[in-house]
């Protein structure tokens, strides 16, 4: 008997429960409408403003993809102003403004943006001396050819002595620091131009230096630190002040000494 009961309850009250279900409302057609004058822009390399025609009828929010790309003025919907930045690049490049339903993150539009590189200046090499030997002529053409690829390290005397060591091949406080022998190296003329050019014992040393580096390639500066001419004493005596005065006055002793070092 109360198996009955259960089972006619059980008839009774499943129609009542399935008449309680809340049927879900069929989903309307989308009716956003968003489009763009034209979904492709080209702005010029040293920057520009300009606008984006849009046609939508919801809010939207605006985002630029890149950083050279932003939004200068979205006050007017239909024509927000945008602002390229100059293209220091010598190649073009690209970007995408995204306008997308500020309710709805996954509806979005975009309108792709690109700007022509920059153009590449022509400079054209002169040298002053017109004089300049091939060799001058070709190490200021490398010079200008590997500029791009990054700068160049120098260390003066670096192959002639070091923290620990003189004079031997191959010595070089650049190479054991780093690795590698530095790009340029300078290397002092002054003793076989002045008065000790004849006891000079290191034009050995100097010359087997001076051959390491340009087997290797590298720039080969040459300084001077001429002895004082007026006194006879080292580059560093500064003990008279009218030096340069006499160098520059005609009939000098100590003139005629300066330009007799220099030839």
């Amino acid at each position: 008997m109360r198996r009955s009961i259960y089972l006619l309850l059980g008839v009774l009250i499943l129609p009542l429960l399935s008449g309680c279900e809340e049927k879900p409302e069929p989903t309307p057609p989308d009716s956003r409408r968003l489009s763009f004058n034209e979904t492709s822009v080209r702005v010029a390399w040293d920057g520009e403003d300009f606008t984006v025609g849009v046609n939508a009828n919801f809010e939207y929010k605006i985002a630029c993809s890149a950083a050279w790309l932003s939004v200068k003025s979205d006050a007017d919907a239909s024509a927000p102003v945008f602002t390229a930045e100059r293209n220091d690049l010598d190649g073009e490049r690209s970007a995408t403004i995204r306008f997308t339903d500020k309710t709805d993150r996954y509806y979005f539009k975009e309108v792709t943006v690109t700007q022509g590189g920059n153009p590449a200046i022509p400079i054209s090499l002169s040298i002053v001396d017109k004089d300049a030997t091939p060799e001058t002529k070709a190490l200021l053409a490398n010079l200008w050819t590997i500029a791009d690829q990054g700068w160049m390290f120098g260390h003066h005397d670096d192959l002639w002595y070091g923290r620990y060591w003189y004079d031997e091949p191959g010595g070089s406080d650049t190479k054991a620091v780093c690795g590698d022998y530095p790009a340029v190296f300078s290397v002092d003329f002054g003793e076989i131009i002045d008065d000790r050019y004849a006891t000079s014992s290191a034009n050995a040393i100097r010359r087997r230096v001076i051959l390491e580096a340009r087997e290797r390639g590298e720039v080969i500066l040459a300084c001077a630190h001429l002895d004082n001419p007026k006194t006879g004493k080292d580059a560093w005596d500064n003990s008279s002040a009218d030096v340069a005065k006499e160098i520059l006055k005609e009939g000098t002793a100590t003139r005629t000494k300066y330009l007799s070092w220099l030839d």
